[in-house]
């Protein structure tokens, strides 16, 4: 699912999205993005679904998903997006929370992680604060 909550978009049950094509949802991501313009907004990001590190691994490591990913942050960095706040269930390996910060961090719009989703929407709103 791919919602507005005031300037936040929120990206979440990617369970769902893994039996949908990745133009599929390109398209519903850009399609939110474009219909809902902020000068500046944060995107957070939902994995709490992955409890076993090895699907988020997976997920993260996906080569369909690769290729894309940057091009995904680049085009929301040029529409507003100033911070990726993720949300990830209780247990992760440390290491692998750097995989992702790696994975998802670039200069227009850096990443980092959460443990619940009202710390991801006081940690948006506290961003979205600093910028104004």
């Amino acid at each position: 699912m791919i919602v507005w909550e005031g300037k936040s978009l929120v990206v979440t049950l990617f369970r769902t999205w893994a039996k949908t094509s990745v133009s599929d949802y390109l398209l519903a991501y850009q399609s939110m993005v474009n219909h809902h313009p902020h000068r500046e907004w944060v995107k957070i990001i939902d994995f709490t679904d992955y409890v076993e590190t090895s699907d988020l691994l997976g997920l993260l490591y996906a080569d369909e998903l690769k290729h894309i990913r940057k091009d995904i942050a680049e085009w929301s960095v040029r529409r507003g997006m100033i911070r990726q706040v993720i949300i990830l269930a209780p247990g992760i390996p440390k290491d692998v929370i750097e995989q992702l910060i790696q994975i998802y961090d670039n200069s227009g719009a850096p990443a980092e992680t959460v443990s619940s989703r009202h710390e991801a929407s006081v940690r948006a709103e506290e961003v979205l604060k600093g910028h104004l």
